[in-house]
């Protein structure tokens, strides 16, 4: 459950910045949910659970994929930290968590060194022992990667640079990047 309401809010976000079709920018006018990636999130999970009422273990497997992509995810996370104490050393922090590190001029947390360094860790181990994982996985990520190259090309938008789009349907008022 908290895997769909935070894909849909990742894709509602995408969207504004336009990674994804404006379709997924939509907030329903009552509940101000983006209801239309809940919707289709919602649909792919139950397409993708479907098999296991026929399958047997499949959700073993489906766990395993899981775990691939939430791996991915987390050591993108700290690595993303630790890109912004060191790109913005400076930058505003409400809190600071220690201990850090000091590299050069740099401080870099502990924490996000131990936790890059553990899901890597555990992702490889989970690469290595669930082929199944392993090549759901990687062909999940070809198929995203190439998706969004040729939505954005067909867009005719930066493949590498997001941009924000004025949603006035939305209510959110998001300022056009251009």
């Amino acid at each position: 459950n908290a895997g769909l309401i935070g894909a849909s809010r990742m894709a509602f976000s995408m969207s504004i910045h336009r990674q994804l079709p404006k379709l997924f920018s939509r907030v329903h006018f009552i509940f101000r949910t983006p209801y239309v990636c809940m919707i289709a999130f919602c649909s792919a999970a139950l397409i993708i659970l479907a098999p296991g009422l026929f399958v047997p273990g499949i959700f073993v497997d489906l766990g395993a994929v899981y775990s691939f992509g939430s791996l991915l995810s987390f050591a993108f996370a700290h690595v993303s930290i630790i890109g912004l104490r060191v790109r913005r050393p400076r930058g505003p922090r409400p809190f600071k968590l220690g201990p850090n590190i000091r590299i050069g001029r740099y401080d870099i947390p502990v924490t996000a060194i131990i936790g890059l360094l553990a899901t890597v860790i555990v992702w490889i181990v989970v690469v290595i022992v669930r082929p199944y994982s392993r090549w759901v996985g990687l062909g999940w990520m070809i198929v995203g990667i190439v998706g969004y190259i040729l939505y954005r090309r067909r867009s005719r938008l930066p493949v590498t640079r997001p941009d924000r789009f004025e949603d006035r349907s939305s209510g959110f008022g998001v300022a056009s990047g251009r």
